[in-house]
């Protein structure tokens, strides 16, 4: 969230960074405001990992081990773990993933997830979250600042 917020400040008054077709989006105050909470987002951002995972074509198994060790590390039940093998068996769902991604905070938390599910080293993994980005609504502004504070590179 501090990225976000540091990212659309430096945008004029009324731009967040994370605009839908041209109208400004508020940026959430506080992690609170954010609707991680409930069960549809919890599986947003687990589709969201996957879906960069498949990126390059395949998920491989570091990616695997290392969704599969987050959910372990979340304390994750056997109905999470089967939700997860099922999609990774389903193709990659960019529209969908972007048509749940319902408010600006989410959108933001999408794009996190999907960069921290995987090692960004592949033109296509690079690609992928580019347009990602650019179809969440988010600014370069506010990407720069996520990306410098995951620790992601982009050429």
């Amino acid at each position: 969230m501090q990225a976000l917020q540091k990212g659309a400040a430096g945008l004029g008054a009324g731009q967040s960074g994370l605009a839908e077709a041209g109208t400004s989006a508020p940026i959430p105050a506080s992690d609170d405001e954010l609707p991680m909470q409930d069960q549809a987002s919890a599986e947003l951002l687990l589709r969201a990992m996957i879906s960069a995972a498949k990126a390059d074509g395949q998920i491989d198994g570091a990616e695997m081990n290392a969704i599969l060790g987050k959910l372990d590390e979340a304390g994750a039940d056997q109905d999470a773990k089967d939700f997860v093998l099922a999609e990774m068996r389903r193709p990659l769902d960019l529209d969908g993933l972007v048509a749940d991604a319902s408010s600006p905070g989410l959108a933001a938390a999408v794009y996190a997830a999907s960069t921290m599910a995987i090692k960004v080293d592949t033109a296509a993994e690079q690609n992928y979250l580019g347009q990602l980005a650019n179809r969440l609504g988010i600014s370069p502004q506010v990407r720069a600042s996520l990306d410098a504070s995951l620790g992601v590179g982009r050429a």
